[in-house]
C-alpha cells in the first residue's frame, strides 16, 4: 500500500469539483437546510430531557429512605 502524502494533483482535484457543486446549490436549499438542522438538534436535545425526567422519575431508591430524585441521596455529587 502506498502511504505517501496527499499530492497536489489530488488535492486540486477534490477542491476543485468541491467549489464546482458548492456553485449549483442553491441559497433556499442551504437555508432549508440549516432550518432542518436547527429543527433536528432542538427536537434530540427535548427528547434527551423527557428521558433524563423520566428516567429519575421512574429509578428505584437505593435505600429505603431515599426518594427518586432526592439531592441528599447517595447520586447527589452526579447530578449536579
Amino acid at each position: 500500500m502506498n502511504h505517501e502524502p496527499v499530492s497536489g494533483t489530488l488535492l486540486c482535484t477534490v477542491s476543485g469539483t468541491a467549489l464546482s457543486l458548492a456553485a449549483h446549490i442553491e441559497s433556499p436549499e442551504v437555508v432549508k437546510t440549516i432550518t432542518l438542522a436547527a429543527i433536528g438538534a432542538m427536537a434530540s436535545f427535548g427528547v434527551s430531557l423527557l428521558l433524563k425526567w423520566l428516567a429519575l422519575k421512574f429509578r428505584r431508591p437505593s435505600r429505603p429512605n431515599d426518594k427518586p430524585g432526592d439531592r441528599n441521596g447517595p447520586d447527589s455529587r452526579m447530578q449536579r
